[in-house]
């Protein structure tokens, strides 16, 4: 019972972040289709990149800050939300960078390039967010960890190690200098 209450929490945030209907919201746009349909990229132009791009950062934070504010982190409420998000974030970030580079429209070669930046700078700032972080180290230091085994142990552990290596427990200061030295 107490994982269900969390797990309803951020499914409310969610919803409320994206406030309509998918298909509505979305409308025409290419890039939004249905489990195993193909894009259609012959019809994507340059504000469909951007939609897209704008669309995906906005659902992803919605998740991030469902996570942040959890009061019980689970791995159901915050490893789950996060691999979804680094997911969505990079199949976004494939498909502008793709497009940055074989579009035969230069305005959607521009915005393939901007949205990818976009996403890229999201990507680098998630990776060092200390409040995602203290949930990942709480729900680590839980009965709840003890009790995992095989992937999802493993996931546990190696996002844990990749935050680490992104610097979010260095000092504010040291960790804007190596955010600037990665690049």
């Amino acid at each position: 019972m107490k994982t269900i209450i969390p797990i309803v929490s951020l499914m409310i945030v969610i919803m409320a972040a994206c406030n309509q209907d998918p298909a509505t919201r979305k409308g025409s746009n290419p890039f939004f289709t249905g489990l195993n349909d193909p894009i259609q990229y012959a019809d994507v132009n340059s504000a469909h990149i951007s939609e897209y791009a704008q669309i995906t950062m906005e659902e992803a934070e919605a998740i991030l800050e469902g996570i942040r504010t959890t009061t019980s982190p689970e791995f159901d409420n915050v490893f789950l939300p996060y691999d979804e998000v680094v997911h969505a974030l990079t199949k976004a970030s494939n498909n502008c960078f793709m497009l940055y580079w074989v579009s035969p429209d230069s305005l959607s070669r521009a915005k393939g390039l901007e949205a990818y930046q976009q996403i890229d700078s999201m990507m680098t700032s998630l990776s060092s967010d200390g409040r995602i972080y203290s949930q990942m180290l709480a729900f680590s230091e839980s009965d709840g960890y003890a009790e995992l085994t095989g992937h999802r142990k493993r996931l546990v552990d190696d996002v844990m190690q990749y935050f680490e290596h992104a610097g979010v427990n260095l000092a504010p200061e040291r960790l804007a200098t190596f955010q600037k030295l990665r690049g």
